[in-house]
């Protein structure tokens, strides 16, 4: 007799939480499935729908300009900064070259406004004449200010 009540007792709990489970299934999917209808929404605003020369136009026109960008460092780097390397990665600009005071850099570079996130991101060591040092800046471009800010 105990053990068909203990069966019993162990059904009703094995069903009960088979059912709760179960709406828990249910409101994930609801959930997953919303995210999609949002991500999905997000693709087609950002040009993933657009045919690919019409994707290609508006990438040019949410990118930062090279020249403008090249133009703006130039009028913001001081003259004792060399830059021999300049690489834009969409939004990503890095810059590496010789400077007498590399820790000067980043301010000038930070309050142009065509920047943001301005930081090292390789050790800065001394350069092959003892008085330089080689730097390594990456900073985040803003497409809107970087083709047209200006010192």
């Amino acid at each position: 007799m105990i053990v068909i009540g203990l069966s019993g007792g162990v059904s009703a709990w094995a069903l009960a939480s088979a059912s709760a489970l179960g709406a828990e299934s249910e409101e994930t999917a609801a959930r997953s499935e919303d995210l999609q209808k949002r991500l999905q929404g997000t693709r087609t605003a950002s040009g993933a729908a657009l045919d690919p020369a019409e994707r290609a136009w508006s990438q040019k026109k949410t990118s930062p300009s090279g020249v403008l960008l090249l133009e703006t460092l130039s009028q913001v780097l001081p003259d004792n900064a060399y830059v021999t390397e300049l690489t834009l990665q969409k939004t990503t600009m890095r810059i590496v070259g010789l400077t007498s005071d590399a820790p000067a850099l980043i301010a000038p570079i930070e309050q142009n406004g065509a920047f943001a996130e301005v930081y090292f991101f390789a050790p800065t060591t001394r350069g092959p004449d003892g008085r330089s040092f080689w730097f390594h800046i990456e900073a985040r471009v803003d497409p809107k200010n970087g083709a047209e800010a200006r010192p």
